[in-house]
């Protein structure tokens, strides 16, 4: 029954006694109207709200890293130090405005004293109990390690001994056993203990297991802080924080970096083809394979193996042989190749004849003297070095100069090496020097052909050409002429004579 005054006005004073008459004579009634207030309001359904939700924010990779490495930091003492200390202020709290519901005053305090130092000084007391409070520590900051966290401190050294003391192992395990206390196991059994205290001094504590709860509470604790480790599963915590684990992300990314960060265009990490270079032996003939990693080069700046066609004094062209009996896998370059080039000099002979070498249509030499050229010239190429300019006849032994002798010399017999006229003497005592062109003889003013490779050279002689060629490659014009050397008449055939 519910009566308003504005309803009656002065004149409704009387009903409103009546009325409070009835409710003092009649005390169930009294109960039964006070009881219709203590009903919870019926559902009711919200209104739909026009406002479109927030939309989630993605965080990029950097920014979840530096999160992660921030949540990391929650297990070290200062962080934990300053949210027990938050939990504790609200407990104090709490434990004053309940204590008229017959909550019993569980945290110590004090009257008039501010709650943040009076929290603070619990938790420094509970640390200090727990055998985790470190010295050390100033008040403005609770310390960056833990105690066990810290190296054991060697025995103090002898002022007569500087040397540094070595650390026993019976200090190590002293400074085990006295650090034990703040690794998060022994933390979290604490806790739990001084959760189930909190639970006993509630007013209702008799209805709930409070073991199963100061677990729970502890647990769900952590999780909120972020300092449980998933890997210590769901029971209890193991032996080592967060931040003392490294960071398996970091050390994933290590590892394995991102594809942008390999080198560009690296050949030898797209191309799984064996790659194969080639050097000449420095013992015999041919070449040498030679496993490299770096990638094959190509174009000009690849190894060149191609056959080398030379031109002969009667204008027959001879091909080199030692390309063919390399591998066909080698790259070939058309840069060493060269083409028989006619001299630029253009002296008229004796005859009135130009010197221009022409291309005779004779057939070509006698098989023997081509393998014994042959023979020859190979040795010249292994052994000549690699800067010596080709030469378009490589077996000539004199300058073959008209009147006009301004041409550069030729290539000369001190450039062939020994064991070329070495191998000439073995190859018989008939054989007809491979110059049969009688234009030779015309264009050099003398009724004898040229001499060939098989002349006579007195081995004392050798150095004194060879430094005599030096000389005239050093000096910027050509030299005087000399005269090609002449057949003798007492050493027809042109073989060197025995020492004997």
């Amino acid at each position: 029954m519910v009566v308003t005054l504005n309803a009656f006005g002065a004149a409704g004073f009387p009903q409103i006694i009546e009325a409070l008459q009835r409710l003092q004579d009649n005390p169930e009634l009294l109960t039964r109207e006070r009881s219709m207030f203590n009903d919870p309001p019926p559902p009711y359904r919200s209104v739909e709200t026009t406002r479109p939700p927030s939309p989630f924010r993605h965080l990029s990779k950097a920014d979840r890293r530096l999160q992660r490495r921030e949540e990391r930091l929650n297990s070290v003492p200062t962080r934990q130090f300053m949210f027990q200390c938050s939990l504790e202020k609200e407990r104090i709290i709490d434990q004053i405005h309940r204590r008229f519901v017959r909550r019993k005053e569980t945290l110590p305090y004090t009257i008039g004293e501010d709650f943040d130092t009076t929290s603070e000084k619990n938790v420094k007391n509970r640390w200090i109990e727990q055998g985790i409070w470190n010295d050390k520590w100033p008040r403005w900051a609770r310390g960056a390690s833990w105690k066990h966290e810290e190296s054991p401190e060697p025995e103090p050294s002898d002022p007569l001994d500087p040397r540094p003391k070595i650390v026993s192992e019976e200090r190590r395990a002293a400074h085990e056993r006295d650090t034990r206390a703040s690794r998060p196991y022994y933390q979290f059994l604490y806790q739990i203990s001084k959760e189930r205290e909190w639970l006993e001094d509630e007013p209702d504590s008799g209805r709930t297991d409070i073991d199963v709860q100061a677990y729970e509470n502890v647990k769900n604790r952590w999780l909120t802080q972020k300092i449980w480790n998933p890997q210590w599963g769901n029971d209890v915590p193991g032996m080592t924080w967060i931040h003392e684990e490294p960071d398996d992300e970091d050390s994933e990314q290590s590892d394995n970096p991102p594809a942008s960060e390999s080198v560009a265009n690296n050949a030898v990490e797209s191309d799984d083809r064996p790659v194969c270079r080639y050097r000449y032996r420095s013992h015999g003939f041919g070449l040498v394979q030679i496993p490299s990693a770096s990638p094959e080069p190509t174009g000009e700046a690849g190894l060149s193996l191609s056959s080398r066609t030379m031109e002969g004094t009667n204008g027959d062209a001879f091909t080199d042989e030692n390309a063919s009996n390399l591998p066909s896998s080698v790259p070939q370059s058309p840069k060493n190749t060269k083409e028989p080039q006619e001299s630029s000099h253009l002296a008229p002979g004796p005859n009135g004849t130009s010197n221009v070498r022409k291309r005779a249509t004779r057939d070509s030499p006698d098989p023997a003297d081509l393998a014994s050229f042959q023979s020859r010239k190979r040795l010249h190429s292994m052994f000549r070095p690699a800067s010596a300019p080709q030469s378009p006849v490589p077996h000539a032994t004199g300058s073959l100069l008209g009147e006009n002798e301004d041409a550069e010399p030729s290539l000369s017999l001190s450039t062939l090496p020994l064991c070329c006229i070495v191998l000439d003497e073995r190859s018989g005592d008939d054989r007809q020097p491979p110059f049969p062109n009688s234009k030779i003889s015309t264009r050099s003013r003398t009724n004898k052909r040229s001499a060939s490779c098989e002349a006579s050279v007195d081995g004392n002689k050798i150095p004194q050409l060879n430094s005599g060629r030096k000389r005239r490659a050093g000096s910027e014009t050509p030299t005087a002429s000399r005269k090609p050397p002449v057949v003798s008449k007492n050493n027809p055939s042109c073989r060197p004579r025995s020492s004997g």
